[in-house]
């Protein structure tokens, strides 16, 4: 059992982190390499921005709570995979869950939605 955590959440590690060099390069491409030691509010997307970051400390920041949320999915899917001995069904009550907590975030609000920091950056914005 202690393999199969540790096997999930280093194959979740590795692909946030690849998710994350894409990222930098994104907003390399975006705002140039040089800009990243400037405040994320000089942006004029981030310019209500409450926190005080620059851009890396944002990429930082949106990455440790990306990987926070995929960890969640991550050991969501092996306590399911240690109940079922069929593949299939762990599979099937694998991705069941996870779309019932992607429909289900839609009711939830901002501050409690997991599912939208995955994919944005929302948390910078002033709600």
């Amino acid at each position: 059992m202690h393999a199969k955590l540790f096997t999930a959440a280093l194959f979740t590690v590795v692909m946030s982190f690849v998710v994350f060099l894409s990222d930098v390069f994104y907003w390399n491409q975006l705002y140039g390499l040089s800009g990243f030691g400037e405040p994320i509010y000089t942006l004029q997307e981030y310019a209500l921005c409450p926190l005080d970051l620059n851009l890396f400390g944002a990429l930082a920041v949106t990455y440790l709570l990306r990987l926070a949320i995929l960890m969640m999915f991550t050991f969501l899917t092996t306590a399911i995979s240690s109940f079922f001995k069929n593949d299939i069904l762990s599979m099937t009550a694998s991705i069941a869950a996870g779309f019932i907590l992607v429909i289900g975030s839609e009711h939830l609000p901002g501050v409690f939605n997991p599912v939208s920091i995955i994919g944005t950056d929302s948390i910078f914005f002033r709600i």
